[in-house]
């Protein structure tokens, strides 16, 4: 389950810079924002360690096809501690 540049999510926790990182999709949670527009949480797992993604609109826009519950995919953005708990700011992600 690795992809060129991707790192474990135990590497992801802690990285300061934009990252890479490929896991499966165990749940997605699918909300509406205040303007109407979807976009939604995902908890994706490695064998390392699970993590929070966060898929704004206007991403989710360009690219809604990879998020399903067990799909593999490969996700790049960067780390946000917001209320202690880390989660990545997806910037793209595309299913392996």
């Amino acid at each position: 389950m690795t992809a060129a540049g991707a790192k474990p999510i135990k590497d992801v926790l802690v990285s300061m810079t934009p990252t890479s990182t490929a896991g499966i999709i165990a749940s997605i949670q699918r909300i509406t924002t205040k303007t109407g527009q979807p976009m939604l949480f995902a908890k994706i797992e490695d064998l390392s360690n699970a993590m929070e993604v966060i898929v704004f609109p206007e991403t989710l826009a360009k690219n809604p096809m990879p998020w399903k519950e067990n799909n593999i995919i490969l996700v790049s953005g960067k780390m946000s501690w917001r209320n202690g708990e880390p989660k990545l700011i997806c910037d793209s992600a595309r299913e392996l």
